[in-house]
């Protein structure tokens, strides 16, 4: 990443934050936007656009909420603007999932990721946007940079959330059942 022992490689450091973020940022931004894929392609665009014009300097290792506040804030907008733009809202829609590694569990983990995310969708816009920013691996800290709160808040939301979820009795039943496996989860502290 560098062309010599003090300066970064600007070229290189975008192509790697690229690679690292782009899948990641465009499932978050489309969940953001109910779906909708090609919005989330512009704002994800529209981050690493704006990544190219920063200084590694000025963001370093803190690309990751740096890159995710930049996609909720174009959010944000864009929905403030289709807001004023239109009078009928649109429902949520499923996220994205990635590729699937291992074929022989893939339906077990569908089943599982498909009930998680309903359940997602009925918690609270504030829990549900923590819970997501949380499930890509942010810490509590990055997270309240992002949503612009406290990290205690954070704290709280996060926890409030996990508790619906683990309590609802079909999450209850199906971790009860000794799942052969479970979906990655974040451990983010």
């Amino acid at each position: 990443m560098t062309t010599d022992s003090n300066k970064v490689d600007h070229r290189q450091w975008v192509m790697d934050a690229l690679e690292q973020y782009e899948r990641k940022l465009l499932r978050y931004a489309t969940r953001l936007l109910g779906g909708d894929e090609d919005g989330a392609q512009d704002i994800v665009q529209h981050a690493f656009l704006k990544l190219c014009q920063q200084d590694y300097e000025k963001i370093g290792a803190r690309i990751a909420p740096w890159l995710y506040l930049v996609c909720r804030n174009k959010v944000l907008d864009q929905m403030r603007k289709k807001k004023r733009m239109e009078s009928t809202g649109e429902e949520r829609e499923k996220a994205i999932e990635g590729r699937e590694i291992d074929p022989s569990q893939t339906a077990e983990k569908q089943d599982f990721i498909s009930l998680v995310q309903k359940l997602i969708g009925q918690l609270p816009e504030s829990q549900r946007e923590v819970i997501d920013l949380w499930s890509h691996g942010l810490h509590y800290a990055e997270i309240a940079s992002v949503i612009e709160k406290n990290e205690s808040t954070v704290r709280v939301q996060v926890h409030r959330a996990i508790q619906k979820l683990k309590v609802h009795p079909a999450i209850s039943r199906w971790l009860d059942s000794g799942p052969k496996i479970l979906p990655a989860t974040s451990t983010a502290n």
